[in-house]
Parts: C-alpha cells; sequence; structure tokens
C-alpha cells in the first residue's frame, strides 16, 4: 500500500509513545501473508522526528487510515544531506517466529532435548501450544490469545 492512508507511530525501546509522524514525502507498506511485513516513508533531513528514529532500540507501528496494521523495530535510517531527505525502514515483530528456535521440550535444557515431540489437537491450538511454551522459555512478555 502507498502513502495515502499510511501513518506511523514512533515509540521508545519499551514501546511508549513518541510521536506520530505522517508521509508526507512519501511512504510504502508491503503485508504479506505468513511473511515478515515491512514500511518505510521518508521524511526530511532536519526533521524533528529524526531524533526518536534514531535512538537505540526505536520502534513504530505502522497504521492505514487509522488501524494498525503492524509493529516492529526502525531497522534502519538511512539517506542524504545537508537538505536531503532520509528513508526509514520498519521490519515487523513477526519477524521474531522466523528467528527465534523453538525447542521440542522447553522445560528441558539444551543437552536434553529429544529429537522429536508429538503435538495433537487442531493446527492453530498445536501451533499456539508450541509458542506459548517456547515464548516463556525464551522470557519475551508476549501473549498468546486462548
Amino acid at each position: 500500500m502507498d502513502d495515502d492512508g499510511l501513518t506511523f507511530v514512533v515509540e521508545d525501546r519499551s514501546s511508549a509513545f513518541r510521536r506520530q509522524v505522517g508521509a508526507h514525502n512519501g511512504a510504502h507498506a508491503t503485508l504479506p501473508r505468513n511473511q515478515i511485513p515491512t514500511a518505510e516513508f521518508t521524511l526530511d533531513d532536519d526533521h524533528d522526528a529524526l531524533a526518536q528514529l534514531t535512538a537505540q532500540g526505536a520502534r513504530c507501528r505502522v497504521l492505514f487510515r487509522g488501524v494498525e496494521r503492524f509493529r516492529g523495530k526502525v531497522q534502519s535510517v538511512t539517506g542524504e544531506g545537508p537538505a536531503g531527505t532520509v528513508t526509514a525502514k520498519i521490519v515487523g515483530d513477526v519477524r521474531k517466529v522466523w528467528e527465534w528456535q523453538g525447542w521440542p521440550d522447553p522445560s528441558a535444557p539444551i543437552t536434553a532435548q529429544p529429537e522429536v515431540r508429538r503435538y495433537t489437537g487442531r493446527s492453530e491450538q498445536v501451533f499456539k501450544t508450541a509458542l506459548a511454551e517456547n515464548i516463556a522459555r525464551l522470557g519475551v512478555p508476549w501473549t498468546v490469545a486462548a
């Protein structure tokens, strides 16, 4: 989706609101199914939001016509100056599902992992069970819906 209707909410590393930025110089978001969503937006190189966007651990929520589509980390801020523009690239948090390593038995140490584990039930519940167990093992403050 292109810039018409895209808004970006900049947050700090603890997801606290810092500012909202419209897509004045161009923006784009890609929301593929079962893949990692991305977005980019361009600002003037003297924009007030640059300090928050370039801060360590900066995050962003991507909204389309007022509805949040995804949130994630600010992966990069690149550009040219002076009197130029910078482009911020956002990568969705679902990337963690691809980056984290699931353990067959999250309660056992890595040296005692079984080769396989069998789950039974509906596919959605099997996925949610495996995800919730491994999120708990990693100490990630996420909640998996019932």
